[in-house]
């Protein structure tokens, strides 16, 4: 919608109105039919309209003409729902047929009898009212009026009144033969709702929009634009519509297929990475094999090394589990050919390669007899190294497997010829997609060779950034070994576990993956960080919830500083509304929100009795606020024997900050009197009267104690008083950065 247009909501009479104003006329118009369509989508209706709209880029508007035949598969209150536009069916209202012409004679007696020449009226006839239309007056006070069954007849004006039947219209109107869709709503969001719409009306009508109405482009060449692709002819024909989604995700742009064409809408190199993928995945085959990786994704995609003996554990049977792989990392990937080279994986020398340093003396094997040789170099595949033999100084590139050192062999370590001769798999998608497809590839080779990649956890963590160095890439990787028990796996590979798994990747937000006996997590620093920390939560809170009260019971876990940290918000339930808060209802609130749902013990803190303390983290503030938002709804809906309790209800602690947490709306409390102006306290004088806080979470817990009335900081700042300096600094908790200026931290 258009910024010149301000839409006010209000409530009369039990019913909302609307007011639009606009010093843009045309605005204000955009703006209504905008509201009219929000409306009639989601009450399942049409606009009607004396003239139909036309589409209009300043207004974020685009019209679609649908052929009737297929107004049945179009639903534009899904639209709406999936895809953040607003869209509804315009059609053009019946024409009024005219009033008959009158004179002015004719006009003037008409007022004076509070009636119009064509107006619809009722005529009274005996006992009983007849509908007409007035055809004319007289000086005498007669009305001449037209009986609707035809016949016309003069009567006395107190014989004639009004009637609420409509104005005849003209011919009866044939059913158009298409409707107008309007969609409102960002570019992009609109492109795909069209896309959509097309796609649905040509399952209904073939070719109506790929062959006779394609989408049009809007000539730019380097901004947000459409194309259509024709795919190849050969090749399998209807792979390009099986993975649609995929290539969507792998590419970042919109794509739809529709027949022998595909739509293609996004910035200049979106398109092309859609292009490039439409034209591979029809000549990849039932394996997904590629001859090479093309240009125009040569930066959008990742290499992982698969040891032939897991190739078959990490494709499936007919590529299923590759193409699971592929789904739910948003990924497409294709297997290279055989002897494709990948970027050195400089991690830490294993046993085997620090024998075979560069100026290392060894035996080479060559036609079947060891020779004396020297290690001159590393390669870019680290079981191979570069070799010189004594006998003619030539060189050559060998695998470990063929050295010796000199006075008897070296045991090969088994992932050193697993990695000999790999396959490559090319995984193409975004970064942080890639890395998440690439530990889905890692654990399923991991299933086929133990200890490939968790004996070499550097080595796995260049693998998982494709060879790349920590500061070279925007997602970074690393694992640790789980320092549980293999019960504490065990549960994690469990249905609460994964679900836990999935609540902790959405919150921080970060990959995490289980492979083997060690925890990998793909990110920025601070999301793996929080990951680790989320995910050690949950397992205390759920993995080792205790008695009866199960999950509500917290477990073994507290958390401190919760009352301090910026990406925790801290609730206070009632017994009567923890109980509803299943796994299964947590689960799908995290779903919902992004974010983990945890109870503790109170941290610290005594909890009154029959009080619970849940725990919403995440990275996010409006996320955390819908998970509360939420819990509040669930709380309403405990059943009537619940209800005949005290009322279940949300209380916040009051030790939680307010920078980011509001008071919940349907708290019950008696009205409060207006609230008296806080003086504002000497915190030096304060801190004279009380024990000194030793710890971080002791001054947090202190803020409005000794802080009183002064200045509110930023959200996870608190202030702290410096022996030394003899006055207050300011602490942000998520780093431990310190500063003496007030201007700083101050919230604006």
């Amino acid at each position: 919608m258009h910024g010149a247009a301000t839409i006010t909501l209000a409530v009369a009479d039990g019913n909302w109105e609307a007011q639009i104003s606009s010093s843009i006329p045309s605005a204000a118009m955009h703006a209504e039919l905008c509201l009219r369509s929000m409306a009639a989508a989601l009450a399942g209706s049409v606009v009607e309209m004396r003239v139909l709209p036309e589409g209009d880029e300043a207004f974020a508007l685009d019209v679609l003409d649908i052929p009737e035949a297929a107004v049945s598969v179009v639903q534009p209150q899904k639209l709406a729902q999936q895809l953040d536009v607003v869209a509804a069916f315009v059609h053009e209202k019946a024409h009024i047929k005219p009033r008959p012409p009158a004179s002015e004679e004719q006009v003037a007696l008409g007022k004076t009898f509070g009636f119009a020449v064509g107006q619809p009226v009722e005529v009274r006839y005996e006992d009983s009212w007849f509908h007409a239309t007035v055809k004319g007056f007289s000086q005498e006070g007669v009305v001449m009026v037209e009986w609707l069954g035809g016949g016309e007849a003069e009567l006395a004006a107190i014989d004639v009144r009004a009637s609420n039947r409509l104005p005849t219209t003209g011919e009866e109107m044939p059913r158009p033969p298409q409707s107008r869709l309007v969609i409102f709503g960002e570019t992009r969001s609109r492109t795909a709702a069209k896309f959509q719409t097309m796609a649905a009306s040509d399952r209904k009508i073939s070719g109506h929009f790929e062959e006779r109405f394609p989408p049009q482009q809007s000539g730019s060449l380097f901004g947000f634009n459409t194309a259509v692709v024709a795919l190849p002819a050969g090749g399998d024909t209807g792979a390009c519509a099986k993975h649609r989604s995929k290539i969507a995700s792998a590419s970042e742009a919109l794509v739809e297929v529709l027949g022998k064409h595909a739509f293609v809408a996004g910035d200049p190199d979106e398109r092309r990475r859609a292009q490039t993928l439409l034209q591979m995945v029809p000549k990849a085959g039932p394996f997904g094999d590629a001859t090479e990786v093309p240009e125009e994704v040569g930066e959008f995609c990742s290499m992982v090394r698969v040891p032939t003996s897991a190739v078959a554990a990490v494709a499936g049977p007919e590529r299923t589990n590759l193409s699971r792989m592929e789904e739910s990392s948003g990924c497409l990937a294709f297997w290279l050919p055989l002897g494709t080279t990948v970027r050195p994986r400089t991690g830490a020398a294993g046993s085997s390669e620090k024998a075979y340093a560069v100026g290392a003396k060894v035996k080479a094997l060559f036609e079947g007899e060891f020779h004396d040789a020297v290690v001159v170099g590393t390669t870019a595949v680290k079981s191979r190294v570069r070799i010189s033999w004594v006998f003619d100084g030539t060189e050559e590139e060998v695998p470990l497997t063929r050295l010796q050192r000199k006075g008897g062999p070296l045991p090969i370590k088994k992932r050193d010829k697993w990695l000999e001769s790999p396959r490559v798999l090319v995984i193409i998608g975004p970064e942080k997609s890639r890395r998440a497809c690439a530990l889905l590839v890692m654990e399923a080779s991991e299933s086929a060779c133990p200890s490939l990649w968790t004996s070499e956890l550097d080595e796995a963590a260049m693998e998982i950034r494709d060879g790349r160095p920590e500061e070279e890439v925007l997602f970074g990787a690393d694992g640790r070994p789980h320092e549980g028990t293999a019960a504490d796996l065990d549960w994690l590979r469990g249905q609460q576990g994964l679900q836990a798994l999935e609540g902790v990747q959405c919150a921080a937000p970060c990959v995490v993956q289980v492979i083997g006996q060690v925890l990998f997590f793909v990110g920025y620093p601070d999301q793996r960080d929080r990951g680790r920390e989320y995910l050690r939560w949950a397992c205390l809170s759920r993995q080792h919830a205790i008695g009866p009260a199960g999950l509500r019971s917290g477990g073994t876990l507290s958390v401190t500083d919760a009352d301090m940290r910026d990406d925790v918000t801290v609730v206070l339930l009632k017994e009567v509304v923890a109980v509803w808060l299943r796994a299964d209802r947590l689960h799908e609130i995290e779903r919902e929100t992004e974010s983990l749902l945890v109870f503790d013990d109170g941290g610290g803190s005594a909890l009154d009795s029959g009080t619970r303390r849940l725990l919403i983290a995440g990275w996010s503030d409006p996320h955390r606020a819908r998970a509360r938002q939420k819990i509040e709804e669930l709380g309403k809906s405990a059943p009537a024997a619940f209800q005949s309790q005290e009322r279940p209800r949300l209380e916040m602690p009051v030790a939680v900050s307010s920078s980011h947490l509001k008071r919940p709306s349907e708290v019950e409390a008696a009205p409060e009197a207006k609230r008296p102006q806080v003086t504002k306290s000497d915190p030096k004088a304060v801190l004279q009267t009380i024990a000194w806080p030793a710890t971080i979470n002791a001054w947090g817990s202190l803020q409005k104690t000794v802080w009183a009335g002064h200045p509110k900081l930023m959200s996870g700042w608190i202030r702290v008083w410096s022996k030394s300096q003899d006055k207050e600094y300011f602490l942000r908790l998520k780093d431990m950065k310190t500063t003496f200026e007030l201007s700083e931290v101050i919230e604006r």
